[in-house]
């Protein structure tokens, strides 16, 4: 078991998901009550979490909302890309940030999940 499995397992316990694992893939992903996905992923010396909403409606105008707001936000805590992408047949706003692999404990990928989520909101907002 690798430090991420780790921290996976810890994360899972905080959020009341026991057993949180990465898939045979290298990412784990899950669907909250909110509508928003939560994913993590290994990428190499990085682990990348992403935080999608959904947005049937009005996909353009808030990607372009999001991208405004990655712009002038960048120097301000966690770096975001924001992206469109489509799952299910739905058009979803999609938040992701990176963070380095010997950093990215529970705690940590807690604070860029909510972090992330909150970053979503102003973009909502914006």
């Amino acid at each position: 078991m690798n430090s991420l499995d780790r921290a996976l397992g810890a994360f899972g316990e905080q959020i009341g998901m026991d057993g949180l694992a990465l898939g045979p893939r290298g990412n784990l992903a899950l669907q909250l009550e909110s509508g928003r996905r939560v994913a993590i992923e290994a990428a190499g010396d990085e682990v990348l979490v992403y935080v999608s909403d959904p947005v049937p409606y009005d996909a353009p105008q808030r990607l372009l909302q999001a991208w405004k707001r990655a712009h002038h936000s960048r120097l301000e805590g966690y770096p975001v890309q924001a992206a469109l992408r489509e799952q299910d047949g739905l058009p979803r706003l999609l938040a992701v940030t990176r963070l380095p692999a010997g950093q990215a404990g529970a705690p940590a990928l807690k604070l860029a999940v909510d972090a992330l989520s909150r970053w979503l909101d102003d973009a909502r907002a914006a």
